[in-house]
């Protein structure tokens, strides 16, 4: 499996979960896929919970995203 496969499949059903498997959720996904490898692992959280905040309203949720995310990242 490729890496980019591989963290696609960690971080899509989170996301679905949280915001459902619409359009602008799945190209939520597709954004952070292309834009995930060059953060920093100690960057990284915020980096997510930054784009979760941006595509969606809800920083409480973009918080708990962000932290869901990192968790199943390491």
């Amino acid at each position: 499996m490729t890496p980019a496969l591989s963290t696609r499949a960690v971080i899509g059903p989170i996301i679905f979960d949280t915001y459902g498997d619409g359009a602008m959720a799945q190209a939520l996904v597709d954004w952070i896929m292309r834009n995930i490898e060059g953060v920093e692992p100690v960057k990284r959280e915020r980096f997510l919970m930054l784009a979760c905040w941006d595509w969606f309203p809800g920083g409480t949720t973009a918080e708990s995203v962000a932290r869901k995310l990192e968790e199943a990242l390491r």
